[in-house]
């Protein structure tokens, strides 16, 4: 296995249970009654997930030449300037009476619009 798939499936598995993490942790206080410091706790069981998530994303980073990085950091570009497009916008209809989402649905978006850039800037230095 190349390094680049050793990396690829280190960062599946570690976005994976990120996500299983945070639907456990959202199944167990929707299906339970639990007092209010326990709730908080459950709430925050999924941040170490994401940190280890992190951690993987940025060795991956760290691990590539100097035009992937080119590409990867235009599709950072891309998607934090689209998020704060999409959530300023959002907040702004918010104030017009739009139903608030659920903020953990952001990380969502940003992967979504992070894919999206990535698809721009590698068609761009193609």
């Amino acid at each position: 296995m190349n390094p680049g798939t050793k990396q690829a499936m280190k960062s599946m598995a570690a976005g994976l249970a990120a996500a299983l993490a945070g639907i456990v942790s959202s199944a167990l206080i929707k299906q339970n009654d639990f007092a209010p410091p326990v709730k908080v706790l459950i709430a925050l069981l999924p941040l170490p997930a994401y940190a280890v998530l992190i951690a993987v994303i940025v060795r991956g980073v760290r691990a590539m030449d100097e035009m992937q990085r080119r590409v990867h950091l235009e599709a950072a570009a891309i998607c934090l300037s689209a998020t704060a497009l999409v959530t300023i916008g959002y907040g702004f209809l918010g104030l017009a009476g739009a139903p608030q989402p659920n903020w953990a649905f952001v990380a969502c978006l940003m992967s979504f619009l992070y894919a999206l850039g990535y698809a721009v800037a590698a068609r761009h230095y193609r």
